[in-house]
């Protein structure tokens, strides 16, 4: 946790282990209503849904500075330019 610090983020390491989901909450398919399907072992690891929600909208709040469900919000981070 010293980069990030040494960066000028000191931010709670839930945020951190929010962010490398990144890409493993979902199996890319929609159900019938076109809601994105989660896969079964994120539900496994996580079966609160709360916590579900909360790392869903970590991760798309900083890649988009929207909510999963489009609602604006504040991105922490910077962007990599890449």
């Amino acid at each position: 946790m010293q980069y990030p610090i040494s960066q000028g983020y000191n931010l709670a390491s839930q945020f951190y282990q929010d962010l490398v989901w990144g890409g493993l909450t979902h199996t890319g398919t929609f159900d019938a209503s076109g809601n994105p399907i989660e896969t079964t072992w994120f539900q496994s690891l996580f079966p609160s849904s709360t916590d579900r929600a909360r790392i869903v909208n970590n991760i798309a709040t900083e890649l988009t500075g929207k909510d999963f469900i489009g609602n604006t919000g504040t991105k922490i981070g910077t962007n990599a330019g890449c």
